[in-house]
């Protein structure tokens, strides 16, 4: 992926090969949706590549600590009766 494009792949409706059509190339919104989900937990998600024809790195980092612990009540379902 081009240097360039990096920051641009979390952009809604962003499609680095703009010959592909919506049909076969995705909607553009995969990233975005993934990037928000991440940021609401206090992590973050970010793009790393080597360059054009080299594959791209996506890592997601998350907090070491978290509100919920097992156990909890909000973690915790309980079988209906």
């Amino acid at each position: 992926m081009p240097a360039a494009e990096l920051e641009a792949v979390f952009d809604r409706f962003h499609r680095i090969d703009i010959a592909r059509s919506r049909t076969d190339g995705g909607s553009g919104l995969g990233l975005i949706i993934a990037r928000a989900i991440i940021t609401d937990h206090d992590g973050t998600l970010t793009a790393a590549s080597n360059g054009p024809g080299t594959g791209s790195t996506f890592t997601i980092q998350l907090a070491s600590g978290s509100a919920l612990t097992p156990g909890s009540s909000a973690s915790t379902t309980q079988p209906r009766r």
